[in-house]
């Protein structure tokens, strides 16, 4: 009993002296703390999943674990945690879509991500400089006001709990559809008086403006919606906005509907 004492209380002075430790090797790294040596076996960290990382209480800058959902070791650095890289931890949205494409919006989808909070979205037409972002709490953003028959390019990243933001998902591209045109013939009467079109699409009004300017709204109360000038023969206006519109002849006082689906 006294040898195993002797011997125990040498190996913790030999211990403490050194201040190294090595596992698999008689001489530990002289810059390392914990040496581990072997050509069979690795380290393996404590796995959590993202729920569990949150519930860690006070985590301690430099905490190290595996995270579960991200498939990455992640890192407290104080006020997050982060990949070792210093990256965002959160899982990259996958499998980007994009489809219900129309001359003026596109729904944009990916897949779910674990533990995810809401996500950042961002499009953008080819070739331009700014991005114009949104935000979605679930999967899934409609990108509206767009151009019509013009190319688009979108990313979405993930902003999770245990993760903060991810980077951004490689880009998916698509194409707006083509505005559609509705003619209508003003003169003592608007032919057709009522026309039904699809949000994004124009109404073309053809007749001698100097003579029958068309006004948004009722005769007597113009609305302010769009109005055409006093001279020429074309006037266009593109709906951006579902809804009923009235409109009028600005001398005659004679009424035309247009439905915006």
């Amino acid at each position: 009993m006294k040898i195993l004492l002797s011997i125990t209380c040498f190996l913790l002075i030999s211990l403490t002296n050194s201040a190294q430790v090595g596992i698999g090797t008689q001489t530990p790294n002289q810059s390392a703390l914990l040496d581990l040596t072997s050509t069979t076996k690795g380290l393996l960290l404590p796995r959590l999943t993202c729920q569990q990382i949150t519930g860690v209480l006070s985590p301690e800058e430099g905490l190290v674990v595996y995270n579960l959902n991200t498939h990455k070791v992640n890192v407290f650095n104080g006020t997050a945690w982060t990949n070792l890289d210093g990256s965002g931890s959160a899982q990259v949205p996958a499998s980007l879509s994009t489809s219900n494409i129309t001359s003026i919006s596109a729904k944009l989808d990916w897949l779910p991500v674990a533990g995810s909070t809401g996500f950042n979205v961002r499009y953008r037409k080819l070739g331009a400089q700014t991005w114009i972002t949104g935000n979605s709490i679930a999967v899934g953003f409609t990108a509206d006001m767009l151009q019509d028959y013009s190319d688009y390019e979108w990313q979405v990243r993930a902003n999770t709990t245990c993760g903060g933001l991810s980077v951004y998902a490689p880009a998916d591209t698509f194409r707006t559809a083509v505005a559609t045109y509705k003619q209508v013939v003003s003169g003592t009467g608007f032919v057709p008086n009522i026309v039904v079109i699809k949000r994004g699409d124009f109404v073309r009004w053809e007749g001698s403006l100097s003579f029958h300017p068309i006004v948004s709204g009722t005769p007597g109360n113009p609305d302010g919606n769009f109005a055409s000038p006093l001279a020429g023969t074309l006037f266009e206006h593109r709906f951006m906005i579902e809804g009923s519109y009235a409109y009028y002849c600005g001398f005659h006082g004679v009424t035309g509907f247009v439905t915006v689906e």
